[in-house]
C-alpha cells in the first residue's frame, strides 16, 4: 500500500465506484479505491439494468465477459387477488438506440467480480479492501481522507486532490460534508427475500417472468432472476412491525416449497425516495446511492449511479488534466440531478399505480390497470414516456442544437465488425460525411484532440450515415458519455465549437 498523494480518491467499490474507476484509468488519472467490506456482497443487490446501462458498462471494455452473466428480462406482469392478470408489458426499448435490445436481468456479484479484477489492467489504479472511510478533512489544493483497517484497527490517512464519494445510502462521506437528502415521499418498509433453486429442474415450478401481486393481505413483487435466483419482495403494511424470518419463510412457501429453494437472505429495507441538496462542496463529489436513492419499481437505482459514473469521469478528468476549469464540475449536478429527478418522478409513478393501503386505493389500482391494459394507445403513450430516459436539458451542450442532450445511437461498423463506441472509445468525438466539413473545419477539432471518426473507418453505409441524413446534420459532436454535445449543417459548425471552445 502507497501513501502516495493521487489525483482522485473514490470511497466505496459498489457499481458506481468501480465503474468512475475503470473510467478515469483509461483517462490516465491516478485513482485509489477504498472499500470497507474485504469481499464481495454474495447476494445480488440489484437485479435489473436497461439497455442504456449495457451500453456504459460496455464502456469498461468488458461486456464479453459481463454479458454472459446477463438474462432477458422479458415480461412484467399484474395480477389481481384472483389470479386474474390484469396487465402485462415487454420490457424493453424497440428502438433502441443503444444496440441492445431489452433489459436484462444480471447477476451482480459476478459483475462487481469481473469489474474489479479489470481494475488490474491500469496501472493508475489502485483498490484497497477492508479500509473503511472515517473521516475527510479538506483545503484549498487537496483533500485528507483517514481511513481505518477494520480488521487490524490500523489508521491510514490518504491524501488527494479529489474525493468521490460512491459509499452508499448510509455514506460517510456525505455525513462529512453535513449534506442533508430530500425526502419527496415518506419511505415504505419492505421484507426482501433472495432464493436459490436447489435444481435446475425445479425453474419450472415458477414463472419465469417480473410480477405484481395484489394479494389480499399485501402486494407482492415476484422477480425471475438470473440463472437459478428468483427473488420475493413483500410490503409491509403501515405501522406493521417486521416478521419474524419464520413467518416470512411461510410468506414464500405459498409460493414454492421451501424443499426445494435455499434461502440467501431476508431482510427489511426501506424504499427510500431521496435526493442529496448538494452533489458537490468543494472538491469532495457525491455519486450513486450516496447521492440519491429511488424505489427499485422502475429499476433505475443502480442504472442512474453508473450515469452518474458516465457523466463525471471526463469531467474531472479535464479539470485534472487542466483542459477546463473547475466550471465544468457544476454541470455534472445540474445535468445529472434534473435528469435523476424525472427518472424518479416516473419511478414514484409507476410505484402509485401498485398502492393498495385501502379499498378506494386497491379498487382504482385494478380498474386503472385494466383501462390501461385495454386501450393500445394510451399503452403505447405511457411505454413511450415511462420507459424512455429523458434527454439532458441543460449544462455541458449546445443547446441551440437540434440533438443537443440526446443519445448518439451506437451501431456496428461493418469493416472493423467492431461496435461504434468502442472504435471511438472514452473520448469527444466529431462524426461527420468526408467531405462535409472542410480541412480547417476539421482542424480546430484536431487541435481540441477530438476523435475524428470518419479518419478511422468508414461510415459511408452504416446506420451512423443514414441516421445523420434523417436529423438534416453534416456533423455531429460527441461527449466522452455518448451525449450529443451539438450538431448541424456545415455552417453551423463554427457556432457549435465556439460554444466547445467556452468549455474547453
Amino acid at each position: 500500500m502507497s501513501n502516495l498523494k493521487t489525483d482522485v480518491i473514490i470511497i466505496g467499490c459498489g457499481p458506481t465506484g468501480v465503474i468512475l474507476a475503470h473510467l478515469l484509468g483509461k483517462l490516465g488519472i491516478s485513482v485509489r479505491i477504498i472499500e470497507k467490506e474485504e469481499k464481495i456482497f454474495p447476494v445480488p443487490r440489484a437485479t435489473h439494468i436497461d439497455e442504456e446501462t449495457l451500453r456504459n458498462f460496455q464502456a469498461t471494455g468488458l461486456m464479453p465477459q459481463l454479458e454472459k452473466f446477463t438474462s432477458t428480462f422479458g415480461t412484467m406482469e399484474v395480477y389481481d387477488a384472483n389470479g386474474k392478470r390484469l396487465f402485462h408489458e415487454e420490457v424493453i426499448q424497440p428502438d433502441s438506440i443503444h444496440d441492445y435490445i431489452g433489459s436484462r436481468f444480471f447477476d451482480q456479484p459476478e459483475f462487481e467480480n469481473i469489474l474489479r479484477e479489470g481494475l488490474k489492467k491500469y496501472k493508475t489504479v489502485e483498490l484497497l479492501t477492508g479500509i473503511e472511510g472515517t473521516s475527510i478533512s479538506q483545503s484549498t489544493n487537496e483533500v485528507t481522507v483517514t481511513g481505518k483497517n477494520n480488521g487490524t484497527n490500523e489508521v491510514f490517512e490518504f491524501v488527494t486532490s479529489w474525493v468521490i464519494g460512491c459509499d452508499g445510502g448510509r455514506s460517510v462521506t456525505r455525513a462529512a460534508l453535513n449534506v442533508e437528502m430530500d425526502a419527496l415521499e415518506p419511505a415504505r418498509d419492505w421484507i426482501i427475500v433472495d432464493t436459490i433453486l436447489k435444481e435446475e429442474a425445479f425453474a419450472t415450478l415458477l414463472p419465469n417472468r417480473f410480477q405484481y401481486l395484489f394479494l389480499p393481505e399485501r402486494l407482492t413483487i415476484y422477480a425471475h432472476g438470473f440463472g437459478k435466483h428468483r427473488r420475493w419482495e413483500f410490503q409491509l403494511n403501515k405501522d406493521e412491525k417486521a416478521p419474524s424470518d419464520e413467518t416470512v419463510k411461510k410468506w414464500v412457501s405459498k409460493f414454492v416449497s421451501l424443499q426445494k429453494v435455499e434461502i440467501t437472505r431476508i431482510a427489511k429495507y426501506a424504499h427510500n425516495s431521496l435526493v442529496a441538496r448538494k452533489w458537490r462542496k468543494g472538491k469532495v463529489l457525491l455519486a450513486g446511492d450516496a447521492a440519491h436513492m429511488m424505489p427499485p419499481s422502475a429499476g433505475q437505482g443502480l442504472c442512474s449511479g453508473v450515469r452518474d459514473a458516465l457523466n463525471l469521469s471526463w469531467k474531472l478528468s479535464a479539470v485534472i488534466k487542466k483542459e477546463a476549469s473547475e466550471k465544468i464540475l457544476d454541470t455534472y449536478e445540474t445535468e445529472r440531478k434534473a435528469h435523476l429527478n424525472e427518472i424518479l418522478k416516473r419511478t414514484l409513478f409507476i410505484g402509485h399505480r401498485m398502492d393498495g393501503d385501502n379499498s378506494l386505493q386497491k379498487f382504482w389500482r385494478k380498474f386503472s390497470l385494466q383501462i390501461i391494459e385495454q386501450i393500445q394507445p394510451l399503452k403505447n403513450y405511457l411505454r413511450k414516456t415511462y420507459n424512455t430516459p429523458p434527454p439532458l436539458k441543460g449544462g455541458c451542450l449546445n443547446l441551440s442544437s437540434s440533438l443537443a442532450g440526446h443519445h448518439i445511437p451506437q451501431t456496428i461498423i461493418a469493416d472493423r465488425n467492431l461496435f461504434s463506441d468502442d472504435i471511438v472509445g472514452y473520448n469527444f468525438a466529431l462524426i461527420t460525411f468526408p467531405g462535409k466539413l472542410s480541412e480547417n473545419q476539421i482542424s480546430t477539432a484536431k487541435e481540441k484532440s477530438i476523435f475524428i471518426l470518419h479518419e478511422h473507418v468508414e461510415i459511408k453505409q452504416t446506420l451512423l450515415s443514414k441516421w445523420l441524413d434523417k436529423h438534416n446534420s453534416d456533423f455531429v459532436i460527441v461527449r466522452p458519455d455518448k451525449i450529443i454535445f451539438g450538431n448541424g449543417k456545415a455552417n453551423e459548425y463554427e457556432n457549435v465549437m465556439s460554444e466547445f471552445e467556452k468549455w474547453f
